[in-house]
């Protein structure tokens, strides 16, 4: 998103996961600013246009520390009884 280099997501996107649950399409990403990753969604009701969840704010981020010090990627969700997991 060139249009915002705050973005967390600004400097690149990667990992689209695709999940439909009640009429809502969701697109799970992961989004890279400088060398931290977090995941974004964005939501849509057809395949013609998406907008950002969450103001654009990443719905998932790493703690910082340990395993995930460079945050989190590639997202893997998936609907289990009706629920998004």
């Amino acid at each position: 998103r060139r249009d915002d280099p705050a973005a967390f997501d600004a400097d690149e996107v990667a990992g689209p996961a695709l999940v439909e649950m009640g009429g809502v399409l969701r697109l799970y990403y992961a989004g890279r600013r400088g060398t931290r990753w977090a995941i974004g969604v964005l939501v849509a009701t057809d395949l013609g246009f998406f907008r950002a969840a969450a103001d654009g704010s990443p719905v998932l981020v790493g703690s910082g520390s340990g395993p995930d010090a460079l945050g989190v990627f590639d997202p893997a969700p998936w609907i289990d009884d009706r629920r998004l997991q």
